[in-house]
């Protein structure tokens, strides 16, 4: 599952709980624990101690578990992530499409990009057969 994919569903889970998206500091920690880093780097590297980190963290790590209905926390956050896409327990997964509870939730975030970086295309006329 790639980093986009994670930040898409995982802002899709924060606003159905929440109202509110994602905000920078959440995502800059998904990133890192994505990545595979510690606090104290994520903290170093955004210019934030270690705590507040921690506690955004841990603020975030719980909105995402009452979102999905299982503990999610920084060691199983990619796991947790590439179940919800992949596992056909309590979640229909069909395609890029996701349900959980009454929420669905979509994967692709390329339509999104498309949409906004193609033209409609221009009718091709052929003057040969007018």
């Amino acid at each position: 599952m790639k980093l986009e994919q994670i930040l898409n569903l995982a802002d899709e889970l924060v606003f159905s709980k929440t109202g509110k998206h994602l905000d920078d500091l959440q995502q800059t920690i998904l990133q890192g624990a994505i990545q595979g880093k510690k606090y104290a780097q994520i903290a170093t590297e955004n210019q934030y101690s270690d705590s507040y980190i921690k506690e955004a963290a841990s603020e975030l790590w719980q909105i995402l578990s009452d979102a999905i209905e299982k503990k999610v926390k920084k060691a199983n956050l990619k796991t947790t992530f590439e179940r919800l896409c992949f596992y056909n327990g309590s979640h229909l997964v069909n395609n890029d499409l996701i349900h959980i509870g009454n929420v669905n939730f979509s994967t692709d975030t390329s339509q999104d990009k498309n949409k906004l970086n193609k033209r409609s295309p221009s009718p091709y006329i052929d003057r040969d057969n007018i």
